[in-house]
């Protein structure tokens, strides 16, 4: 069984709101600022307990000198990884919910248990070294799931269709940076994040995986992924849950 965060996300793929994904840049800016406000205000050696509104060295430090994973502190870093990523669907168009600062059905993403006695204390010094690879792959995912945000936008605001074959690639680039985050910055697990993305044939069938590695079988048998219809407000709504 997996140990690694799980992300979530329902994707409608018709009916969508034409206004809204036109102007998403501007109606995004007040809760990117909210975002931001959970930012340090500077980025030098004397300031970097936190970075990009996660507690990442009073983690690390509670992990090396006295392996223990403070509660208050996963709970916090939990409920901001999920609202940076609401933030980061709406802003990918790929749902017209606007972010709520609570969590919401739309999109959740999962912490796997942690205990921090079956974690090693002295990874937290090398995961930084450790992860270099996976953030080489995390660009090209991103780069990618540009490209594929580009196509969606102009669908939605032509057809008003979210095309699935850009929700499978743009969900699967999210959930993987939120795997990284969560080995490399959150230290919630010491599980390598796998390299594969979700495929969903269809919105009623179930998903397959498609890995980057030469034990593309086994992990597929081991880690599979569901896609499912999530529930249906209209005849006409066709609504994707893609589970990553």
């Amino acid at each position: 069984m997996s140990n690694q965060i799980e992300t979530q996300i329902d994707v409608s793929l018709t009916e969508r709101n034409r206004t809204t994904a036109f102007f998403r840049l501007i109606l995004i800016a007040p809760i990117a600022i909210y975002i931001l406000s959970f930012a340090p205000q500077q980025f030098d050696s004397g300031n970097m307990s936190w970075a990009a509104g996660f507690f990442v060295l009073p983690v690390a430090l509670s992990i090396v000198f006295r392996q223990a994973y403070p509660s208050y502190l996963l709970a916090f870093n939990e409920a901001f990884l999920s609202l940076s990523t609401r933030v980061d669907a709406y802003l990918l168009v790929l749902t017209d919910e606007y972010p709520s600062l609570e969590e919401n059905d739309v999109v959740s993403v999962t912490f796997p248990e942690v205990d921090p006695k079956t974690l090693n204390r002295y990874l937290p010094l090398v995961k930084w070294f450790l992860a270099i690879p996976l953030y080489l792959v995390g660009l090209i995912y991103a780069i990618y799931a540009f490209f594929l945000t580009i196509f969606a936008w102009v669908s939605v605001v032509l057809t008003g269709n979210y095309p699935e074959w850009c929700a499978e690639g743009v969900v699967g680039t999210i959930a993987y940076w939120n795997r990284i985050v969560g080995y490399a910055l959150l230290m919630v697990t010491d599980e390598y994040p796998t390299l594969y993305k979700m495929c969903c044939r269809s919105a009623s069938g179930w998903s397959s995986i498609a890995t980057m590695t030469n034990t593309a079988t086994s992990l597929c048998m081991a880690m599979k992924a569901k896609c499912k219809p999530a529930p249906k407000n209209s005849s006409n709504l066709r609504t994707v849950r893609f589970e990553k």
